[in-house]
């Protein structure tokens, strides 16, 4: 699920997006992310934490 944070005070803020990390991950707590051709892994670790590695 998505949506549009409003709780905040500058314009630029209220338009970041909040995405559900359980949404992000699925099923496999895991994501893959591509950023200037680069791939990052986004995981959730056992101590229910998030990690982010390239």
């Amino acid at each position: 699920m998505q949506d549009i944070d409003h709780t905040s005070h500058s314009s630029r803020e209220r338009a970041i997006q909040r995405v559900d990390a359980r949404d992000l991950l699925g099923p496999q707590g895991e994501v893959r992310i591509i950023h200037k051709d680069i791939e990052y892994r986004l995981r959730l670790t056992s101590n229910d934490k998030l990690i982010l590695t390239k």
